[in-house]
């Protein structure tokens, strides 16, 4: 069984809070991966963060930040949900600006689903995750940018901009891949940070030896 793409939904308030909430559209099934891309925007010193949501669910994080000066971007998932209306929770170590990014994903393992995961940070306007490794190539691929310098982006064509890109942060999915890295091609110059992770199909569990 491929993952295939549900839903997604983005926030970029881009105000400074100690915490903030983000509801998918519609019910998620059971079963789903949920993935939050979240953007920290440091005041004075990189953050970082907690994500839960309103069916209980406390995400794990995929790897560890890229991070660029005071600014980070991270990933977080949880697998095998329970269905139901759901609202995302992210809470910071400290007072920050927040850009989150939520999505819903069918068809990945319940169980052991991270595969791995892949950082990256530069200044410029090619912002490139890094390979990240696909045991399969049925493997999904979420990748996230953050850049302070705005504008607009856009991602090279294996990939789809699922959120699109708004106050410099915006995140892409390749949902059939082998190792594979995103390349976000920006319109302005800026430190930016990128990060991918990779998940596993429910295939990877029906047919390990």
């Amino acid at each position: 069984m491929s993952i295939a793409y549900v839903q997604s939904r983005l926030s970029v308030t881009g105000v400074v809070t100690t915490g903030q909430t983000l509801a998918y559209s519609s019910d998620v099934a059971v079963g789903s991966l949920l993935v939050v891309v979240v953007g920290i925007v440091g005041q004075g010193a990189p953050r970082t963060v907690t994500v839960t949501d309103s069916l209980g669910h406390t995400y794990t994080q995929a790897g560890s930040y890229a991070t660029n000066g005071n600014n980070s971007v991270g990933i977080f998932y949880f697998p095998g949900t329970i269905a139901g209306a759901c609202t995302v929770t992210v809470t910071p170590s400290g007072s920050t600006a927040l850009r989150i990014a939520i999505h819903e994903y069918s068809g990945a393992d319940a169980g052991s689903v991270l595969d791995s995961t892949s950082t990256n940070t530069g200044t410029g306007t090619s912002a490139t995750t890094g390979t990240v490794t696909a045991s399969m190539n049925e493997d999904l691929i979420v990748a996230g940018v953050l850049n302070p310098g705005g504008g607009t982006a856009t991602v090279d064509a294996a990939f789809t901009m699922r959120t699109g890109y708004t106050n410099g942060f915006g995140s892409a999915d390749d949902v059939s891949s082998s190792s594979a890295g995103a390349t976000f091609t920006l319109s302005a110059s800026g430190a930016w940070a990128a990060m991918g992770a990779s998940f596993l199909p429910i295939a990877a569990r029906l047919y390990a030896p």
